[in-house]
């Protein structure tokens, strides 16, 4: 799969969940085919689809459950979670919901390993920092709880944990003892640079982190 190819299925699925669609991995495999003339192989859009979903690039209200096709099999499903499976039309965008579908092969399919997907999707490595040894908080997570342009927020470090919690400032959560409080704002893009100083009082060199939501807050470690 091609750059093009990697980035489209990003946009289908993006704009899928804005319009809080129902859809499976062949759903944005016939997309691609269907509307945008793409040769692609199912087997690497699903692997992308579910990729983006294990790393929270889709909206955090999403979920993923298996939906009964009428020819026996089983397929996965994304959807909001104010809507059931039930609610899912495999027809809705045209064709059977087979991953068999006519396609021409021109290639043999190349796999694209995780970090790589990410890469090309856009987002900066979790594990890396800048030259300034600064770290970036995606605001592809930052938006999920909440945190935009100028909202401000609280960053603890804590070294005993080595750990950075990230939550906006007065919603409850549960620190370290004796962590220092920072205030600060979420910039115009709606990221956060964590500053190198920030990370070494969390005990964090800068080479080996990742960032997560856990709850109301946001943790990098």
């Amino acid at each position: 799969m091609d750059n093009d190819a990697v980035v489209a299925v990003a946009e289908v699925v993006k704009d899928l969940t804005q319009k809080s669609e129902l859809f499976s991995c062949f759903d944005v495999t016939r997309k691609l085919r269907d509307e945008q003339s793409l040769t692609v192989f199912h087997s690497e859009v699903r692997k992308a689809v579910h990729t983006l979903y294990a790393d929270m690039e889709m909206p955090v209200d999403y979920e993923r459950d298996d939906f009964a096709l009428s020819n026996g099999r089983t397929t996965c499903v994304f959807h909001p979670r104010s809507k059931a499976t039930s609610e899912y039309d495999p027809e809705q965008f045209g064709g059977n919901n087979s991953p068999f579908g006519t396609k021409t092969k021109t290639s043999q399919p190349t796999m694209v390993p995780k970090a790589n997907l990410m890469q090309r999707l856009g987002r900066a490595s979790r594990t890396q920092t800048d030259k300034r040894g600064r770290f970036c908080v995606s605001n592809k997570l930052t938006r999920q709880i909440g945190m935009t342009a100028g909202t401000l927020v609280t960053v603890i470090p804590e070294p005993l944990f080595k750990r950075v919690i990230i939550t906006i400032s007065g919603r409850c959560a549960i620190f370290q003892a004796g962590a220092a409080f920072k205030p600060m704002r979420i910039d115009r893009d709606d990221n956060l640079r964590l500053s190198r100083r920030t990370l070494r009082n969390a005990d964090l060199d800068g080479k080996h982190l990742t960032v997560s939501i856990k709850g109301s807050t946001i943790v990098v470690e």
